[in-house]
């Protein structure tokens, strides 16, 4: 077998291969990668950021619009309440309807509020706007049934007044009548059955010392009573045949003078009303003397 032969084109040298390479790795051709991965990362930090500022102020507004508007319903139920007749007087049903209408209107306010933190910082508000609402809504109704109460029992008072003037003291009817008012007392001065200003003193109507001061005044009223009606009798019999003959109304006039003058007699009146009493007293007393002179002397100069 042949063996083919080559003729080399390269002659030798005598160089050796061992030596220094002149090409270096390029680092930024390394970092340029992760140098691009990191400001993705960024970018995409950055952009998280805003989108949860942006989370925050879409619901920081949802929550500022329904607040506003369920602090405008809550003003226009406290006033719808005040001015109904079946509540504005009752304040357990004042707030029963209170918070049933409170809690719809805060239902229909949360749907416009979409995030779940915004759900609950809307329920937290609300509930800050409610109680307040709540409280005044409740306290106009038990200030109102109060004053109902009082103005219905000042009313049997002053119809009481009247009516005993009319009666003998010391009747039966005139005893059962002045104890409906001012009740019954034992010797100590305790309560044995409360009138009408007793109970308006035990429901928390009106204070104690309140109680003292309704009573006074009614007795005083009832005396007052008593003599403008004897008064009255003297101005309606001046001038009448009786009066000319006797002078009637004029000692019926000072009868009733003198007696202001006593305080034992007519003992419940004020000294107020004592005083203006002896000054209407005395003055008709005068004016009746008067008049009868008058007439006589008239009635003198007819028979000439």
């Amino acid at each position: 077998m042949k063996i083919p032969t080559y003729k080399s084109q390269v002659k030798m040298t005598d160089r050796v291969a061992a030596q220094r390479m002149n090409v270096q790795a390029n680092s930024a051709a390394f970092e340029g990668p992760g140098q691009a991965v990191a400001a993705l990362g960024k970018q995409i930090a950055a952009q998280s950021s805003w989108m949860e500022q942006e989370q925050k102020l879409v619901n920081a507004s949802e929550v500022s619009n329904a607040k506003r508007l369920y602090a405008t319903d809550l003003i226009q139920l406290e006033n719808d309440i005040s001015i109904d007749p079946k509540y504005n007087s009752n304040p357990i049903e004042a707030r029963k309807q209170f918070e049933t209408k409170s809690r719809s209107l805060f239902k229909t306010r949360s749907l416009n509020v979409k995030g779940n933190l915004a759900k609950t910082t809307f329920s937290t508000e609300a509930e800050n706007l409610k109680a307040p609402s709540r409280l005044r809504t409740t306290k106009l109704a038990r200030t109102r049934l109060v004053s109902e109460n009082i103005v219905e029992k000042l009313s049997t008072a002053s119809e009481a007044e009247k009516k005993l003037a009319e009666l003998d003291p010391t009747s039966k009817d005139y005893k059962d009548l002045l104890e409906t008012i001012i009740g019954v007392k034992d010797i100590h001065g305790n309560i044995i059955k409360p009138g009408v200003f007793g109970e308006l003193a035990l429901n928390g109507s009106i204070k104690a010392q309140d109680q003292l001061k309704y009573e006074r005044k009614f007795l005083s009223g009832v005396s007052r009573n008593t003599v403008n009606k004897l008064l009255l009798g003297a101005s309606t019999v001046s001038g009448s045949k009786d009066d000319l003959a006797n002078g009637t109304a004029g000692k019926q006039a000072m009868l009733v003078y003198n007696q202001l003058q006593n305080p034992n007699q007519h003992p419940n009146l004020t000294a107020t009303d004592r005083t203006k009493l002896s000054e209407e007293a005395l003055r008709l007393a005068t004016q009746a003397g008067k008049k009868r002179k008058e007439l006589r002397n008239k009635k003198l100069i007819l028979m000439l």
